[in-house]
């Protein structure tokens, strides 16, 4: 969905909350100035779910997530 947008840097708020196969699948990839994402899915983010979804986004900066997920946040 924003592939390659160097200039977002505040992702939409994700409202899901569970997640269907592939539906994040590199939507922020080469985000390069993302610095804010706030998912409220409790899905456990696998690549069945996620693939990539943040890659070459910098691990610096404000990851929100839902208080009710069990995952970790990382890398």
């Amino acid at each position: 969905m924003f592939r390659e947008c160097t200039s977002l840097t505040t992702a939409p708020e994700l409202p899901a909350t569970i997640l269907s196969h592939l539906c994040y699948s590199s939507m922020f990839y080469g985000c390069s100035n993302l610095s804010y994402i706030k998912a409220l899915f409790i899905t456990n983010p696998t690549t069945y779910y996620t693939a990539a979804w943040v890659y070459n986004v910098a691990a610096s900066g404000v990851f929100i997530k839902n208080n009710n997920a069990t995952w970790d946040v990382s890398g």
